[in-house]
């Protein structure tokens, strides 16, 4: 509980310092560090779904923040009336 609240701080710390809208990114981190330790310390296995998860998880963030733009092509042109 000690470790969340220091890492809480920190997080708060760094938005502060360079923003809400560039610290967003240390989140898309999460899940591919949180994977790297199971491979340490409780031998997880990587297997080629958790290569594609990794993938969807990125390019969903990616996508939700803007930085791709894939609906763009997908909406209708507008009309001028």
């Amino acid at each position: 509980m000690f470790g969340t609240v220091l890492a809480f701080g920190a997080y708060m710390k760094l938005m502060q310092k360079i923003g809400s809208d560039r610290s967003v990114f240390v989140v898309l981190l999460f899940p591919l560090v949180a994977l790297v330790l199971s491979s340490w310390f409780e031998n997880f296995q990587w297997q080629w779904q958790t290569l594609l998860g990794i993938g969807v998880i990125l390019l969903g963030n990616a996508t939700a923040l803007g930085k791709l733009r894939l609906m763009r092509h997908l909406r209708p042109a507008r009309q001028s009336a």
